[in-house]
């Protein structure tokens, strides 16, 4: 059987999250929330987390290698990344090679054409 909720030592996330931005969160709030969360709102709550955390150095880049880190990988890769800014700055590194080849590969195109 479930516990009871009288069992529980926590509240349900909404309840101590309330009102916090998933950015300023602690990681222990972060994962209470998450448990809860369904799929899709799992993947918006560690995007916004993982966007404060590479916009201060990527800039106006961080929206697309922040969308392409929740494309790549799955929410408990994410939650590591966010726990390990080593590992973090090795995926931005790996999405920015990536932008490079495909913006290469797109100009290779265009001269092709012309």
């Amino acid at each position: 059987a479930a516990p009871t909720a009288a069992a529980m030592p926590q509240a349900p996330a909404p309840a101590p999250a309330a009102g916090i931005a998933p950015s300023s969160m602690t990681k222990d709030q972060l994962m209470q929330m998450l448990v809860n969360a369904p799929a899709a709102q799992a993947k918006q709550i560690l995007g916004e987390r993982l966007y404060a955390l590479i916009q201060p150095e990527q800039g106006p880049l961080a929206g697309k290698i922040t969308g392409m880190l929740l494309e790549g990988l799955d929410n408990s890769e994410l939650v590591a990344l966010i726990d390990d800014h080593s590992a973090l700055r090795n995926k931005i590194r790996e999405a920015l090679a990536a932008l490079e080849a495909h913006a290469a590969a797109q100009q290779a195109a265009q001269q092709a054409r012309s």
